[in-house]
């Protein structure tokens, strides 16, 4: 008698189905974590420009400002900086490249710190600069996708969940 190596029919329908279940459940669950994964590179970005801009303004010993411009796009710099190519243009930072985040809160005019990295023009009992980021399009509401970034006057920034 011989023998047959190999799967069954039904072994490999069994087989197809079950991977047919996993890929179901696991769809909804990618789609948070890419979800989140560009939340997550906003809030890094934003950390970036505000740290740079304390940064700079310690060691320059001037003020240096966060600036977001016509395009979206923010420059940090010190005076005035009207656009990326202006000589006090310390760093451009470029326009959000995913276009379902969606970037509210303080963003008009400028942030600036001063020589000691505090914010300018804010007392310690105003209410600080806060920027929401989160998925314009969520399903489900999900706090751990949406972030609030904030500016407190003494020049520290914090980043909590936000509310959806």
């Amino acid at each position: 008698m011989r023998t047959v190596k190999g799967f069954t029919l039904i072994e490999l329908m069994v087989t197809v189905v079950v991977l047919a279940i996993v890929a179901a459940i696991a769809a909804p669950a990618m789609g948070n974590l890419i979800e989140s994964n560009r939340v997550t590179t906003e809030v890094n970005r934003f950390l970036e420009m505000f740290e740079l801009a304390r940064t700079e303004a310690v060691q320059k010993g001037t003020v240096v400002r966060v600036k977001k411009l016509g395009d979206d796009s923010w420059v940090v710099g010190t005076g005035d900086p009207a656009s990326c190519s202006d000589a006090v243009a310390i760093r451009c930072f470029d326009k959000p490249v995913a276009t379902n985040i969606s970037i509210s809160g303080f963003t008009s005019g400028s942030i600036r710190y001063n020589s000691q990295g505090q914010l300018e023009g804010f007392k310690i009992t105003d209410t600080a600069p806060t920027f929401s980021i989160k998925p314009v399009k969520t399903a489900v509401c999900n706090t751990k996708t949406s972030k609030v970034i904030t500016l407190t006057p003494i020049g520290r920034i914090k980043v909590t969940s936000g509310s959806c």
